[in-house]
Order: structure tokens, then C-alpha cells, then sequence
């Protein structure tokens, strides 16, 4: 009788932890359920964010190469020389721009045209560069929150996060680099 009852009490103590067991599971699935969407749209973010930071950077480049452009104009040596076609009327003059032993007549531009060429590359500039500020904040953000955990717990969306994480220091890096 004394092995019946441990018997008994042994198949009572696994009913119950197999129970506890499958209520643990259930709790777990139902938390997976709610997860699951939560991770979805932050897949999209992360996705979109780094579409965003690309496009930022390509349009952040695009600017900066104009301004240096610009500057390079302004800081070219010009000198104005009559046109001798229209030395007549005098009404058109032309910008002759010394760069190095190569020499270009160019229309001169009328300098309210160059200074709002100049604004307008500045405000893009200016957007392009508070976008890619706030881009990189938020992502910043997105690593800072990952830190300390398993991203491999996290499927598709840890892979994400890892490569974000990579990008946002390899930019930190850079940053700090070139200035």
C-alpha cells in the first residue's frame, strides 16, 4: 500500500505541474498574440526609417555638393569683360571664371538669381538635415531600448535591429571622423 500512495501522490504532484505547465503556455501564447502585431509595425518603422535615412543622406550629399559648388564659384577669380559682339548696346556683359589654366566665358547670372539659388540650397539643406537629425534620433533611440537584450529571441525583427544598431555606429563613427 505504502508504493500505492506514493504512486498516487506522484501522478497527483505531475497532474498539477503539467496544469501549472499548460496555464504558463496559454498565458505565453496569449502575450505572443499581443506581441506579434506590436513587432509587425515596428518591422515597417524600422523599415521605413532606414528608407527615409537613405533617402536623407542621398539628398543631404546632393546638398552639400551644391553648396561646395557654390562656394566654389563664389570663391573662383572672375573678372568682367565687354562682350566685343555687343560692345555697341552694352546692354550684356560676360563673366570670364579662371579655374587653374582653363578659362570659361560664362553669361553672368543675375546676382539675386545666385543669392536665391544659395538660400534655397541653405532651406534644403537646413530640412534635409533636421529630417536625417531626427531619422538618426529615433533610431538611436531603437538601439538604445535593444540594448541588453537577445535579438536572436526576436526573429526577423532582432535581425533588423542588429543591422540598424551596426549603421547607427558605423554613422556615430564616421561622425566623429569626419566631422
Amino acid at each position: 500500500m505504502a508504493f500505492s500512495d506514493q504512486y498516487d501522490a506522484r501522478v497527483e504532484e505531475t497532474a498539477l505541474e503539467v496544469k501549472q505547465v499548460k496555464t504558463e503556455n496559454a498565458n505565453l501564447l496569449a502575450e505572443l498574440s499581443v506581441l506579434k502585431p506590436a513587432q509587425e509595425t515596428l518591422e515597417m518603422e524600422l523599415a521605413d526609417a532606414k528608407d527615409a535615412k537613405v533617402t536623407l543622406s542621398k539628398e543631404l550629399a546632393d546638398a552639400r555638393s551644391e553648396i561646395a559648388t557654390l562656394k566654389a564659384s563664389q570663391n573662383a577669380h572672375t573678372t568682367l569683360k565687354p562682350d566685343a559682339s555687343n560692345n555697341a548696346s552694352g546692354t550684356q556683359s560676360q563673366r570670364e571664371v579662371v579655374l587653374a589654366d582653363t578659362t570659361i566665358d560664362l553669361p553672368t547670372p543675375a546676382s539675386s538669381d545666385l543669392e536665391q539659388r544659395t538660400d534655397n540650397v541653405r532651406k534644403t539643406y537646413f530640412r534635409v538635415k533636421k529630417k536625417y537629425d531626427q531619422v538618426h534620433a529615433i533610431a538611436h533611440v531603437l538601439c538604445a531600448s535593444a540594448t541588453g537584450m537577445n535579438l536572436s529571441n526576436f526573429g526577423e525583427f532582432g535581425a533588423y535591429l542588429r543591422q540598424l544598431k551596426k549603421v547607427v555606429e558605423e554613422g556615430d563613427e564616421e561622425g566623429d571622423k569626419g566631422g
